[in-house]
């Protein structure tokens, strides 16, 4: 069983005390857990009787992590306790039986009876079934279907013990348009406790509008910083690679295709990145990287480039991995693995986690907006961005690099333990603990391809992408680096490289102090702002800002 870090316990006492509330934790430090156990507390305070309680997320294959994640941590103490428990999900997706009927079994109970359906009268069956054995149930349910569990606990006449919003910030802004702005209000009515936990908050500029400094999510009962996490050792820090690509940005064509010939100089990006990745780890772990794509015809149009192919052709140890939308033609509902078509995305994310847990394969994951958020892929060794993210999905997809590196066993490997390169006092760690050359997985690398002259290309070098990874004590001086497509040299960061004699280098240096100046600037209206708010609600009767 695990035990819970410090950043878990304060957010469950917080959770045990309060009744609504916002849980920011940064990806992978363990906001999962931190949901199933406070269930559990719910479920415990029944004395194991009748009681509901969900988790809601964003996207079916999240929730299918989940569910499994629950039943791996609640199962065995049922068993221990010969108690049942029901599990539903609320979504068109199909959680794997047989696989959770072996946790089932492994802890000496009988098969779990579990169910899948949008209907409202089935959810309403299933907790009156509940209801007649006396035993909790509990749901994981999509944003997109999450009415359907409160009209069914209307129709029942019963209340959640507790909500958990998962990926919250769904909730609100930019992410979700406002299409699930209302449900906090309607679970309001039929839950005792609601919680929204998430990586990312969203603010919105209106005081109605539907960002998450609003009333109806409550207070930030608990967060826990980035650098903070860093420093505990629980994820890596950020290290940005722009690469200098010779050739000119891809453009489409008149009929939106990619010609095979203009993806030259992306699928050289994407190979020069891969290989640079891998001798950044220094033969301790094979690059796995995620490449986040410009759509379907872009992904379509790289993995199949004749010269991408002959380079996976010449190392059998690279698996590739597509997922795109449900509705691409191309992948024929969403999902390859090494080029052929895989229907089941729970069976894709099986197998994508079975072959990224091994240190020694090689791994590219090309997505569309699939795998930004949650999926929890621990052998992810960078990033790639052929397109521009918002801070929201860069960080999302940061945290698939940011976690730990976890083995084929599923145990962490001490040895990956980020370093604390730059303690409290600025002195520089060198033993064992600490020294990057220890690490398995020491960064979490984000690949930028700069394309043309250096420099000139920073489409994805943005404003909110360097803002908002300062918070997980990115210094750009010392955690970005430059690297010449095709060249086998290490690396230089911008602390190493000489500004006045690189002249390529120049202009990134410029533009990233005409940011900082400008993010200075924004971080102090933001704490104005934050301050005006607070006297004008009467939560502060005066206040010092000192600058």
């Amino acid at each position: 069983m695990k035990t819970p870090r410090k950043n878990q316990n304060h957010a469950l006492t917080a959770i045990a005390e309060a009744v609504c509330g916002i849980i920011c934790h940064p990806t992978g430090a363990g906001k999962t857990n931190i949901e199933i156990w406070s269930i559990q507390s719910e479920i415990e305070k029944a004395e194991w009787g009748f009681c509901v309680s969900a988790i809601i997320g964003p996207k079916i294959i999240l929730m299918q992590q989940l569910m499994k994640d629950a039943y791996k941590e609640l199962v065995p103490k049922l068993g221990v306790k010969n108690k049942e428990i029901m599990f539903s999900a609320i979504h068109s997706g199909r959680d794997n039986s047989e696989e959770l009927n072996e946790i089932y079994a492994s802890n000496g109970m009988a098969e779990l009876d579990l169910n899948n359906f949008t209907s409202v009268d089935n959810i309403v069956a299933k907790i009156n079934s509940a209801k007649a054995n006396n035993c909790p149930i509990v749901f994981t349910s999509t944003y997109h279907s999450a009415e359907r569990l409160v009209l069914a606990l209307e129709k029942c006449g019963e209340k959640a013990a507790i909500v958990n919003f998962d990926e919250a910030h769904h909730l609100g802004g930019e992410e979700s348009n406002g299409q699930f702005a209302k449900l906090p209000e309607q679970f309001s009515n039929v839950a005792n406790k609601q919680f929204y936990f998430t990586a990312t908050p969203v603010r919105t500029a209106s005081k109605s509008g539907t960002g998450m400094e609003n009333s109806k999510f409550g207070k930030m009962i608990s967060l826990y910083k980035p650098s903070e996490a860093i420093l505990d050792g629980y994820i890596l820090r950020p290290r940005v690679m722009l690469l200098n690509v010779v050739d000119e940005k891809p453009k489409k064509e008149v009929n939106g295709e990619y010609a095979d010939g203009t993806l030259g100089s992306d699928v050289s990006a994407l190979i020069d990145g891969f290989d640079a990745l891998r001798r950044t780890h220094d033969g301790k772990i094979a690059p796995k990287m995620i490449a986040t794509m410009r759509g379907s015809k872009h992904l379509k149009g790289v993995v199949k480039n004749e010269k991408f192919k002959e380079y996976c052709a010449l190392r059998p140890n690279l698996h590739t991995f597509e997922i795109l939308s449900g509705h691409s033609a191309y992948t024929w509902g969403g999902a390859k693995i090494d080029g052929k078509h895989e229907r089941e995305r729970r069976a894709f994310l099986s197998k994508l986690n079975e072959i990224c847990s091994n240190p020694t394969n090689e791994v590219i994951v090309f997505h569309y907006d699939i795998l930004t958020e949650g999926i929890d892929l621990s052998g992810i060794t960078g990033v790639m961005l052929f397109r521009q993210l918002n801070k929201t999905k860069l960080i999302q997809l940061l945290g698939r690099a940011a976690r730990i590196y976890r083995s084929e066993n599923g145990g962490t490997d001490d040895n990956s333990r980020v370093c604390r390169e730059f303690q409290e006092n600025g002195t520089l760690k060198t033993d064992k603990d600490f020294d990057h050359r220890y690490w398995i997985k020491p960064y979490a690398w984000i690949i930028v391809p700069s394309y043309g002259e250096l420099g000139e290309d920073m489409s994805c070098m943005t404003y909110d992408m360097v803002a908002e990874l300062r918070r997980y004590d990115f210094d750009p001086y010392r955690d970005i680096v430059i690297h010449q497509a095709g060249s086998t040299k290490p690396a230089p960061t911008l602390e190493q490289v000489n500004k006045l004699d690189e002249k390529k280098v120049k202009k990134v240096v410029e533009h990233l102090d005409r940011l900082s100046v400008e993010i200075e600037k924004q971080e102090i209206a933001d704490r104005v702002g934050e301050t005006v708010e607070k006297l004008e609600k009467g939560e502060i009767k005066h206040c010092f800002l000192e600058y």
